[in-house]
């Protein structure tokens, strides 16, 4: 495991830096002289980084690609009153050399203790075709390990690692939050009715099916 070193926004002014980050653009542009050089974008959890590299930028943009997770070397100087990297060596990482939280946003929560608890929630529908449908969903090897990471939105809402899974329960606490408040409400029958009928006959449909009771 490689030692992550500076985060992005903790970067002294000037110096030469040794660093992980995840490399969000790449791009070879032109030198006003002849020539060209490349223009990469970094970023981490805590920030982003213009980093340029003059010296043979077409070999060097070979070593790796956007999105991947690199070790990097450079200088710090600004330009444009904006702080950036002239990059020296460049590398990518393989996975098992860094930290997948550090360069990108994440639930504060532990992600297989939020799993846990969302099979807790499953377990406590009480229509056994359902529970079944529920857990068959969230056991699929191709649905769980995605479940575990992924976000709820591109933007704003829950948009981080693990933010879809946060969301989930929050949903779910809520729900028990609410039948534990109005149980009458979401009982069976309610106040719609023996029949169910109306809007909290609706609602008695859905939540009888769940036990929420400690």
């Amino acid at each position: 495991m490689e030692n992550k070193g500076f985060y992005i926004n903790d970067l002294p002014q000037s110096g030469e830096v040794t660093f992980l980050a995840a490399v969000i653009e790449k791009e070879l542009r032109p030198k006003r002289n002849g020539g060209s050089f490349l223009s990469v974008r970094l970023a981490d959890r805590r920030g982003e980084l213009d980093a340029k590299a003059w010296d043979n930028p077409e070999t060097v943009a070979q070593l790796f690609d956007c999105n991947d997770v690199v070790k990097v070397r450079g200088a710090m100087e600004h330009y444009n009153d904006k702080p950036q990297l002239i990059v020296s060596r460049i590398r990518r990482c393989q996975p098992q050399e860094y930290t997948a939280s550090d360069f990108y946003p994440a639930s504060i929560r532990d992600p297989e203790e939020m799993f846990g608890e969302l099979e807790a929630f499953v377990a406590m529908v009480r229509e056994e075709p359902l529970r079944q449908l529920l857990d068959s969903i969230i056991n699929d090897v191709s649905v769980s390990a995605r479940l575990r990471t992924a976000p709820a939105a591109m933007k704003i809402h829950h948009a981080f690692r693990g933010g879809l899974l946060e969301h989930i329960l929050s949903l779910c606490n809520l729900a028990a939050a609410l039948t534990a408040h109005y149980p009458r409400r979401f009982s069976c029958g309610g106040e719609g009715g023996e029949g169910g009928g109306g809007e909290s006959g609706c609602a008695s449909s859905l939540f009888s099916r769940i036990d929420f009771t400690p």
